[in-house]
């Protein structure tokens, strides 16, 4: 059987993996325009709320605001997806939640206001300890396969000798790096 050149099988998975990657991310124009749209969203949402009165028109601008938080770090996950980028988006989830949360406490009496921000409160912390966990998790994942990937090509570089051994072992101490 015909061994296809490693420099071959690289080139070929580089340019596979290229292909995937940009298919997800978006353009510099698309980007800003949907930037642009959760203004305007945020804008015409706040507007709307100078028809509500008081603690319903509280509400309505906070939400607005949380919705607007919410849309730019889903799309900045969008834009450039990496494992902080969809950790900070849990975390605004968890801080917008808590937002709503505690302006629909105030309509509550005293001690009940207490009670429910204290527990808003501690659904935003916990939702933020998820967070954290979950990214550590992937994080650790991530390492745990680049270590992997490491010890294949430092297999594969054992048959070599010389020059091109070290050449391998020096890709591969790259590739773990990145």
């Amino acid at each position: 059987m015909k061994q296809i050149p490693m420099h071959l099988l690289t080139l070929v998975t580089g340019l596979a993996l290229a292909g995937s990657v940009a298919a997800q991310t978006m353009t510099r124009s698309e980007y800003q325009a949907e930037k642009n749209k959760i203004s305007a969203d945020y804008k015409a949402a706040k507007k709307a709320c100078s028809a509500s009165k008081d603690q319903a028109r509280d509400l309505c601008v906070v939400q607005a605001k949380s919705d607007e938080k919410m849309a730019k770090a889903q799309l900045e996950d969008r834009w450039k997806p990496t494992l902080k980028s969809h950790y900070k988006t849990q975390e605004v989830k968890a801080e917008t939640d808590y937002a709503i949360a505690k302006v629909r406490c105030n309509e509550s009496a005293s001690k009940e206001k207490d009670s429910c921000i204290q527990s808003a409160k501690a659904a935003e912390k916990t939702a933020k300890n998820q967070a954290k966990t979950e990214l550590k998790a992937a994080e650790e994942k991530a390492q745990a396969q680049r270590q992997a990937n490491y010890q294949a090509e430092k297999e594969k570089c054992e048959a070599m000798s010389g020059v091109n051994k070290m050449e391998c072992l020096g890709k591969a101490r790259l590739k773990l790096a990145e």
